[in-house]
């Protein structure tokens, strides 16, 4: 007797019921399951996600597919990576939501996004957002593809490199990141200070402070900027940030929610008001 069931017959009928939607024709059906994707997902569910990016559905439904599990898989790495005793301490937290994915489920997925990324026939695009989805749970395979991305000619997956970078903290890649700040691309310094901010690179804080003053500037450089000092500041950055934040200014909300940032880390138990933040 052969065995007629298909992969998805042991998907539960709500899941089912989600993967259609995830295939429907209907742009605003997609759009309503895909945004609602993190909070239900499982390790059955996110392989057929995954496998629904081999799939001839228009690209950006499938970039936008890969995106939806990368706080999933940050989540569930982040969840497993704690000690066994920061756990037990954690346990009665009531605010620590549980892991959406096993272990188990975390490489398994990790493993089907490396075969995608490796495979040429899968648009450019598509895999410069299944390697950014997949270093949210690092692997040792993701090296190589972030240092052959950065050494492209194509400035779209140099982007993807430098945003990496900045979750792959196993390896050392401090000096391609000043390279990017280096770079005539507006784009590229952007995401070199982003980066920067992810890997605690407080080296780069002299830069993303003349920056943040500099009326000059490109904005959204500006505001990589203020986030890179909420990020790694210290109360010596609290003065410039406090002039951007009274000022009516377009940085004036993320310069006061950095200076906030930095007040909570100076005394973590204080509970800012916005009213006492300047």
């Amino acid at each position: 007797m052969t065995n007629d069931r298909s992969p998805r017959d042991s998907l539960s009928e709500a899941d089912q019921v989600l993967l259609d939607a995830l295939v429907s024709d209907d742009d605003e059906v997609f759009a309503e399951v895909a945004d609602d994707l993190f909070a239900l997902l499982d390790d059955t569910l996110a392989l057929e996600i995954v496998g629904l990016l081999r799939k001839p559905q228009a690209t950006e439904r499938r970039r936008r597919l890969a995106y939806a599990l990368g706080p999933v898989l940050e989540a569930a790495h982040d969840a497993q990576s704690t000690s066994a005793d920061a756990q037990d301490a954690l346990s009665g937290n009531q605010f620590m939501a549980p892991s959406p994915l096993t272990r188990e489920g975390v490489i398994a997925v990790s493993d089907a996004l490396e075969a995608i990324y490796r495979d040429a026939t899968v648009p450019g695009d598509v895999r410069r957002a299944v390697l950014e989805t997949a270093v949210r749970a690092p692997a040792d395979w993701q090296e190589g593809a972030v240092r052959a991305a950065w050494g492209s000619e194509d400035e779209a997956w140099r982007l993807t490199a430098i945003f990496a970078m900045g979750h792959l903290f196993s390896w050392d890649f401090r000096a391609e990141l000043w390279q990017a700040w280096r770079s005539a691309s507006t784009l590229e310094r952007r995401q070199a200070l982003l980066a920067a901010a992810e890997r605690g690179l407080v080296d780069f804080l002299p830069e993303a402070t003349r920056v943040s003053m500099n009326d000059a500037a490109v904005p959204e450089l500006r505001q990589a900027a203020v986030e890179l000092l909420g990020a790694l500041g210290d109360e010596s950055h609290l003065e410039a940030l406090a002039s951007l934040a009274r000022a009516k200014h377009s940085l004036a909300a993320e310069a006061g929610e950095a200076r906030r940032r930095i007040l909570s880390r100076s005394d973590p138990a204080e509970d800012l008001a916005p009213s006492d933040q300047l």
